[in-house]
């Protein structure tokens, strides 16, 4: 994700940096664009997996690949 020097830093300042950032840390990971940060859910997110890969992901293992993977950085 540090590669894209056009995604800007989101900051909220509320606590949702922190989601924001695991996020795009999935998209990332997924090969998908980082701009569908701005209006796709995790629900999304897993159904494109499941239809890509033939897994079926749940909206909490999105969100906890998303948490490992920020916490990587």
């Amino acid at each position: 994700m540090a590669g894209y020097a056009i995604v800007p830093k989101v900051s909220a300042g509320n606590g949702q940096d922190k989601a924001m950032a695991e996020l795009m840390a999935v998209l990332d990971s997924a090969g998908l664009c980082p701009f569908l940060a701005a209006g796709i859910s995790v629900k999304t997110i897993a159904a494109l997996l499941r239809a890509a890969t033939g897994v079926a992901f749940t909206q909490d293992e999105i969100v906890q690949a998303g948490q490992r993977i920020s916490r990587a950085f």
